[in-house]
C-alpha cells in the first residue's frame, strides 16, 4: 500500500483469498440468515453497510442500530416472523400527562418507526427461502454486490469473487443429485466452504514491484533484487535455545536445528546473489541488494 501511494505499481504475488472480501462475507452474512431466519442473524448482516443499503434503502447505520437495540430491549422473539408480529401488535402507550413521556412510550416511537423498515427487509428476503440454489445464490450475489463501492481496482476481485461462488454451485450439480434434506442454503455453504481460501491476483506486468516473500525469493525472476528484514529473528528464523527441547536433543531425534536453519538461509542467500551476480561480484546482469537493520 505504501509503495503504491508513492505512484509505483506494486503487486502481492500471493493475492487476497476469496473470504477477505466484502462480497463474501455479505453472501455468507444472507445465506445464514435466509437458512435459520433469525432476527439475530438479521442484526449481524445488516451492520454491513452495502447490506443495510439494500434491504433499508435510505436508513442511516448509527439510527437504525438504535432502534435494533430498542426491538432487542423488548426481548423480541428470535423467528422473524414472530419478531413481526411482535411489532405489529405493539400498542401504543396511554400518556397520563403527555408532556411527560414515559420509557415505555419512547420504546414505541422506536419500534413504530423501525415498522416499515423491518417490514421492507423481509419482504425483500422471504421469497429467497423457496428459491433453489443456483437462483438463490445468484440473487443473493445480487443484493450483495449492489450496495458495495467499486473502485477500478477493486471490481476485477468482486467479479472473480461471484464467479467463483457461481462456478463452484454450478459443478455441483445440486438438482441432480437426487439427495434428500439438502438444502439450498446447504448448497450454498459448501460453495463458500469451497471458494474460500481461493486467492485473487491482480495482473503481474513487466514493470510491477512484485513483493514475494523469503520462501519464494529464489522463483523471483527480476534481475534486480532488494532483500529486506534480513535479522535472525525472520530470516533464519530460529529457536536458539528452548529448555525443553535443546538443540542438541533436536539433532539427536533427527528435527531440524539452528545449524539447519542456518544452512538453509546461507544456501537461499547465496543462490539468490548468483543467480544475478557473478562470483567476482559482477553486477552488469543484475544485481542483489540486501538492506538489514
Amino acid at each position: 500500500d505504501r509503495l503504491r501511494s508513492m505512484g509505483a505499481d506494486a503487486v502481492n504475488p500471493l493475492g487476497q483469498p476469496h473470504d477477505r472480501h466484502p462480497l463474501y462475507h455479505s453472501v455468507k452474512s444472507l445465506n445464514d440468515l435466509i437458512r435459520d431466519w433469525q432476527y439475530r442473524l438479521l442484526r449481524r448482516a445488516l451492520l454491513q453497510p452495502n447490506l443495510l443499503a439494500k434491504l433499508m434503502p435510505g436508513a442511516d447505520m448509527y439510527k437504525m442500530n438504535q432502534l435494533l437495540d430498542t426491538l432487542s430491549q423488548l426481548r423480541v422473539p428470535q423467528d422473524l416472523e414472530e419478531a413481526m408480529a411482535f411489532v405489529e401488535k405493539m400498542e401504543k402507550p396511554v400518556l397520563a400527562d403527555p408532556k411527560k413521556k414515559t420509557r415505555e412510550y419512547h420504546q414505541w416511537e422506536a419500534v413504530d418507526h423501525l415498522k416499515p423498515a423491518l417490514k421492507q427487509a423481509l419482504d425483500t428476503l422471504r421469497p429467497l427461502r423457496d428459491a433453489k440454489p443456483q437462483k438463490l445464490l445468484t440473487r443473493l450475489i445480487s443484493l450483495a454486490q449492489a450496495g458495495l463501492e467499486e473502485t477500478k481496482e477493486s471490481a476485477p476481485f468482486t467479479q472473480e469473487v461471484a464467479d467463483a461462488l457461481q462456478d463452484a454451485v454450478t459443478a455441483m450439480k445440486p438438482e441432480s443429485t437426487g439427495l434428500e434434506g439438502i438444502t439450498a442454503t446447504d448448497w450454498i455453504n459448501l460453495a463458500l466452504a469451497s471458494t474460500a481460501d481461493k486467492r485473487y491476483r491482480r495482473n503481474l506486468s513487466p514493470t510491477a514491484i512484485h513483493m514475494p516473500g523469503w520462501m519464494e525469493a529464489p522463483w523471483e525472476p527480476s534481475p534486480h533484487l532488494v532483500v529486506f528484514g534480513l535479522t535472525d529473528d525472520l530470516v533464519p528464523q530460529a529457536v536458539h535455545a528452548d529448555a525443553f527441547m535443546p538443540s542438541e536433543l533436536r539433532k539427536a531425534i533427527g528435527l531440524a536445528g539452528p545449524g539447519q536453519h542456518f544452512a538453509n538461509a546461507a544456501y537461499t542467500l547465496e543462490r539468490l546473489r548468483r543467480s544475478r551476480e557473478g562470483l567476482e561480484g559482477d553486477d552488469s546482469q543484475g544485481r542483489l541488494d540486501v538492506i538489514v537493520l
